[in-house]
């Protein structure tokens, strides 16, 4: 493709592009695709001329983005059954009803296949067109009366400029009062960002210590547990030395009874009878 072809291509793409973002318009070829659907024939002119071949143009390159035609690279030429341009098979994919009165659709090249998407649109656009220059018209009188009227609403300007000097004055003095709030918004919040960074980390630190000190109470519980089971032991043992002294006791009261019964044999049935019946029981 040639640098001529390539930037009339990228034009109408560009144009395209535009028309579709302002009016709306539809079927705007993009990468070989079509977007949107086919128009309703409603929107389509009640009946063209009927097809005349003599007329087609045959062009060496496509009328549209001047590729050359090639059959061994499969560069055909095509025409448009509306304009009779010569265009390639890319720029010719539509195809379309040209009027009310067709039966079948016929190949169009894009340049014809958005007219036709759009015939309606444009209509309308004619009808708005004449009723803006209309429109016009009664602008033009009313300016006319407005320019008799302007030294009367000059007056009156002056006094609309003043009292909208004065409206500005206030309200620069509002937006400076109102920055300067907002400066002071921001010195407060930068401080209270500080605030509760400082107070975070106290937190932090605070959260340390009280895991610290659980590692403590925890060491101080197996401590006492141990001390506990440490104290278990020496009271048994002290029991076990407890229950050793009493059998001493008893056996040195024991031999001290039989010593005085040695001496009183009556005494000594008495503690024999004793130790009998404390025996049996």
């Amino acid at each position: 493709m040639t640098e001529t072809g390539r930037k009339r291509q990228n034009l109408a793409a560009s144009v395209g592009q535009a028309m579709f973002e302002e009016y709306g318009l539809q079927n705007l070829r993009t990468g070989g695709k079509i977007i949107g659907g086919l128009a309703d024939d409603a929107n389509l002119p009640d009946k063209i001329p009927d097809l005349d071949r003599s007329k087609f143009n045959e062009m060496p390159s496509c009328e549209l983005c001047d590729r050359d035609f090639n059959k061994l690279k499969r560069i055909d030429r095509h025409h448009c059954r509306k304009c009779y341009r010569s265009v390639c098979d890319k720029c010719s994919i539509s195809r379309r009803k040209l009027s009310k009165a067709c039966k079948d659709p016929h190949r169009v090249c894009d340049y014809c296949d958005t007219q036709l998407s759009n015939f309606k649109l444009e209509q309308n656009q004619l009808t708005i067109l004449k009723a803006q220059e209309e429109q016009m018209e009664m602008y033009k009188t009313q300016l006319e009366l407005l320019d008799n009227q302007k030294d009367l609403e000059k007056t009156e300007n002056e006094k609309i400029e003043a009292k909208l000097k004065e409206f500005l004055k206030k309200e620069l003095e509002k937006k400076a009062n109102l920055e300067e709030e907002v400066k002071t918004l921001e010195d407060r919040t930068t401080n209270l960002s500080m605030t509760r960074t400082e107070l975070f980390k106290q937190l932090t630190a605070l959260e340390r210590l009280l895991d610290t000190k659980k590692e403590d109470r925890n060491d101080l519980r197996s401590k006492v547990l141990v001390k506990q089971t440490q104290l278990d032991e020496k009271q048994r043992e002290l029991d076990e030395r407890e229950a050793e002294v009493r059998q001493l006791i008893n056996q040195l009261r024991d031999a001290k009874q039989r010593q005085e019964a040695s001496k009183n044999p009556l005494a000594g049935d008495v503690l024999d009878n004793q130790r009998r019946y404390n025996d049996d029981n």
